[in-house]
Formats: structure tokens, sequence, C-alpha cells
């Protein structure tokens, strides 16, 4: 059905993005499953690992969760055979590595922000979207849904969309700005890697803080402590000169 109702909207010139989240089960379909997304139809892929959810651990599937390490080698070696493949589909892998199709000639590292100032909001995405629960309320992204902010977000039917929007808690969420999370964060202020750090996801926060919103990113931490976006840009010279890093352009 799914499937079906891709093909469907691809056809019928409607974008369609697919998400698709990579554990122990299924890491090792990842190029098959970007290669018959494309054939579909898709048009952006987005590929993460497991938010460790209430629901994932009552069913005992905790423990097939992905490390970060294991993520990031995975999409790491995955790279290469995407440029192989010559897909006609954008991708994504979380903080990782953002490629547009349209603009061949570039990549996007969103976990490594130089440029990044201190009036910049955190969060580009919850920018431009938004997420609407099963029950009507208002929340950044998806992986919020569950948290200690999902109360605390308005409902469109108490509200109206407009005023949810702008005026309520999900807009202080979506306007934090990188010197609010500094300001909140003493360890973070003190990394000798603040600087290349772009603050990662909230929703990433949540799930190992489940009660502060305003904690560190795990993930990114290990991200960019790790060389991660270094080791992105060495590979991407190799199999894919041509192509400029974005953030590299900007910063500065």
């Amino acid at each position: 059905m799914t499937e079906r109702a891709i093909k469907l909207c691809s056809d019928n010139g409607f974008n369609v993005i697919a998400d698709m989240c990579l554990h122990k089960h299924n890491q090792h379909t990842l190029r098959e499953s970007v290669n018959h997304l494309a054939s579909l139809g898709a048009y952006f892929v987005r590929i993460g690992g497991i938010h460790n959810t209430e629901s994932w651990k009552e069913n005992n599937e905790a423990e097939n969760s992905l490390t970060f390490e294991e993520l990031f080698t995975l999409y790491y070696d995955y790279l290469p055979h995407f440029f192989e493949d010559n897909l006609p589909v954008s991708l994504q892998f979380g903080c990782f590595f953002v490629y547009n199709h349209h603009n061949p000639n570039e990549f996007y590292i969103p976990g490594y922000m130089e440029h990044q100032k201190p009036n910049d909001c955190i969060c580009g995405c919850a920018r431009t979207n938004i997420y609407i629960t099963p029950e009507g309320r208002v929340l950044p992204c998806m992986p919020m849904a569950g948290t200690i902010v999902h109360d605390k977000m308005p409902l469109i039917q108490e509200k109206g969309l407009a005023e949810c929007i702008n005026n309520s808690f999900w807009l202080n969420i979506v306007n934090l700005r990188v010197r609010d999370y500094l300001a909140a964060n003493d360890e973070c202020r003190n990394c000798e890697y603040q600087e290349k750090c772009s603050v990662g996801c909230r929703a990433d926060a949540l799930e190992t803080y489940p009660d502060n919103y305003m904690g560190k990113s795990p993930i990114l931490c290990t991200f960019i402590k790790g060389g991660w976006p270094e080791k992105i840009i060495s590979l991407m010279k190799k199999i894919k000169p041509e192509a400029e890093c974005i953030n590299l352009k900007l910063k500065g």
C-alpha cells in the first residue's frame, strides 16, 4: 500500500519525501532500500537511527538500536555506492550529510556549523515545517511527541492554526537561538568544539535528558568529537571531487 501511494503521488506530480529508520535488523538493506524508493519516484529520502521511545523499549527492541558510531560508519560506507548508483533522488542522513540532486556539485553537513552565529536559530527545520499530532496538537517535529514539551504545545481546535504558530509555547521552542542554548548549558559553552557544533537537535537531547530540552545532544557530540565532518569532506573529495561543501563556503 505504501509503495503504491508513493508511486501514485509521484506519477501525479507530487514531491514525495520518504523517511526510513535504521536498526540492526535492516541495516544491510540500506542501498537496496534507497534504490527502491528512488525507483518508485521518491523525491527526497531521509534516513536516521531509531529514537528509543517508550514503545520501542516496551517491545524489547532497544538492544536492536545502532550505536552512533555504528550509524555513522554505515552512512560513511554507503556514500560511495549512492554516487555510483547515480540516483535521481535527494538524500539526508540526519546531522551527517545532505545532498540535493538538483544541485549536484554541492553537499551539506547539518551538524557542522562553523558559520553559525549567536543569534542564529537552533533548528532551521522547525522554522519551515510543523508536525500536527492525531489529537490536533502542533509540535516542532514528530520526535517531540510524548516528551515533556508535548502537552505544553497548543491544540488547533482550541486556538486555530494561526494562533498556534504565532503566540504559543510552540513559537518559543521554534525561536530558540544559539545564545539561549549556550546560556543554559555550561558544558557546551565551555567545550573546545563549540565553534564547530550546531548545538544539536532538541528532540535528540530529550531522548537522553527527558526533563531538559536544553540538554546537550549526545549524537552530535559523538559526530563532532569523532572527526566525522572532516572524514566526510575527505571522502567526498575522492568520490565526487567537483562537489563543494556548503559549510566551508559559508564559513566566516
